[in-house]
């Protein structure tokens, strides 16, 4: 016969690390998420800028309500749950023309700028990771007027 030599035991030593490796990875995919969610933030920034200033550098755009209302409508499209908190201050719009007057002062020709800044802790989903907290991402389009 073989000598065999006894195994130590080790029942439940598989279940105390997972334990101890558990919260780890899970504090790993949250701030994943929520990095991915950041990244998808800051682009729908951009492309609301995109929006307004498309609508800013029309010819018949005459005001910056107008630049104001096609950007909120994008980001109301974009995150509708959100909608309400966007409303409020956490969206900011400026609109300016070629010398920093007014759109409805701006000849064609000339360029117009539109920057959306929004507030991050009023969108994102998973508020308790404070590495993104307070951030504000902002965009600046600028385009020639028709």
């Amino acid at each position: 016969m073989r000598n065999r030599r006894k195994r130590p035991n080790r029942k439940g030593a598989s279940i105390v690390e997972f334990a101890m490796l558990s919260p780890i990875l899970v504090l790993l995919i949250l701030g994943t998420i929520d990095l991915g969610q950041y990244i998808n933030v800051s682009q729908a920034v951009s492309n609301a800028s995109r929006e307004g200033a498309l609508v800013a550098a029309r010819y018949e755009t005459t005001s910056s309500s107008q630049v104001d209302s096609a950007v909120r409508n994008y980001m109301t499209g974009v995150y509708p749950g959100a909608a309400q908190a966007m409303m409020g201050d956490a969206l900011q719009i400026s609109t300016s023309g070629g010398d920093g007057g007014s759109i409805g002062d701006v000849d064609a020709g000339d360029s117009v700028s539109v920057t959306v800044s929004v507030n991050y802790d009023s969108i994102r989903w998973l508020s308790g990771l404070g590495f993104l907290g307070g951030k504000t991402l902002s965009s600046q389009t600028i385009m020639r007027k028709e």
